[in-house]
């Protein structure tokens, strides 16, 4: 049994092969661990695989069709990242109410500046865009400052955590209500360019915007050309492309906050990886029901 990953699995008790720019016998893997381009542009040439175990929640690009009439299991990590998520999306909204970035500026300039109040998360509305595992963690650590948390999904269905639920045909009308909207919305044909200048009009003028799910779901054209008149900040974790291109206007604009797609970083990243494939890897070697299955 051929089982490849990349270095940062090379602990697990299992003997693997490490896949790399020079090892191109890939194609001969039995398990697979990872998002190797290869597994996205020629599923077909993985002839000998059985189980694939990716790194993301998302799989958006992998060709299931392929995989699946070839009885490959396939799992994604949903869930993994969710709390390191959270956890950056509380922490730069906290940033922002409580004008950090004022207060550091005050500082390098050695002046003594109290003509600002700061701003209290108490009873702030919040709207989330996806109520998966992710949107779930966040709506959680909300709920500690005493915010009202709404969610969106595919169909409006109730989920736990959210007061209320929409699907997409129905929010635009209760956009204007929330003080802060978090996009956790997975790529696919349904989401891709949905956040588009429609969608950011409709919310207050004085608005947070904060994307943590995928880039391709914001149009950001039309984000760029409403955001000097409209909303307060939009804080960007995610893009179309990466890296970003050095011209983009994201980076000076001063109504952005932006990182480089590491809102799921954190130091316990790999250990909690690390445990979540060993599971999934005994699991599926053992004949036993593996977490995080894609069903379709």
């Amino acid at each position: 049994m051929k089982i490849y990953a990349n270095e940062k699995f090379k602990e697990l008790k299992q003997e693997i092969k490490l896949y790399n720019k020079e090892n191109r016998d890939i194609y001969e893997a039995d398990i697979l661990i990872g998002n190797p381009k290869e597994l996205f542009s020629s599923p077909e040439k993985f002839t000998n695989l059985k189980f694939v175990q990716l790194l993301s929640s998302g799989y958006d690009g992998l060709n299931l069709e392929i995989l699946n009439k070839n009885k490959v299991v396939v799992a994604n990590a949903r869930g993994l990242y969710s709390d390191d998520i959270a956890e950056y999306c509380l922490a730069y909204i906290l940033y922002e109410y409580n004008n950090v970035a004022l207060y550091l500026e005050k500082q390098s300039n050695k002046e003594w500046f109290k003509d600002v109040k700061s701003r209290s998360l108490y009873n702030n509305k919040v709207l989330i865009l996806g109520t998966g595992s992710i949107g779930q963690s966040i709506s959680k650590r909300l709920h500690a400052f005493d915010v009202h948390v709404d969610g969106l999904n595919s169909n409006g269905r109730r989920v736990t955590g959210f007061s209320r639920t929409f699907s997409f045909e129905t929010v635009k009308s209760e956009l204007s209500s929330y003080d802060i909207v978090i996009s956790s919305l997975p790529a696919n044909k349904h989401t891709n360019g949905i956040i588009d200048k429609d969608f950011f009009l409709s919310m207050r003028s004085d608005a947070i915007f904060m994307n943590v799910g995928r880039g391709d779901v914001v149009n950001e054209g039309d984000l760029l050309s409403i955001l000097d008149n409209h909303l307060s900040k939009v804080i960007l974790d995610v893009f179309i492309n990466e890296p970003l291109e050095s011209d983009s206007l994201f980076y000076s604009h001063p109504k952005v906050i932006l990182t480089p797609h590491s809102s799921a970083s954190s130091s316990d990243s790999d250990a909690n990886a690390t445990k979540m494939v060993q599971e999934n890897l005994d699991c599926f070697l053992n004949g036993e029901e593996i977490k995080n299955k894609i069903s379709r």
